[in-house]
């Protein structure tokens, strides 16, 4: 039996948040991709929190 793979490629994640930083906003950029507005929006959240260290409040 053949495995479906599920998921996106980095590559279009990484696309999909550089579009959302340029602007475009996330209907436009989930109809771009075939997939809807939240996949994009939970995408985002977590992609960004991976390359992105988080920012300490500084007292």
């Amino acid at each position: 039996m053949k495995k479906i793979s599920r998921g996106v490629p980095e590559k279009d994640k990484l696309q999909a948040l550089v579009l959302y930083a340029s602007g475009l906003s996330m209907k436009r950029i989930a109809q771009r991709f075939g997939v809807s507005a939240t996949a994009i929006l939970k995408g985002a959240g977590t992609l960004g929190l991976r390359l992105c260290a988080k920012i300490e409040p500084s007292l």
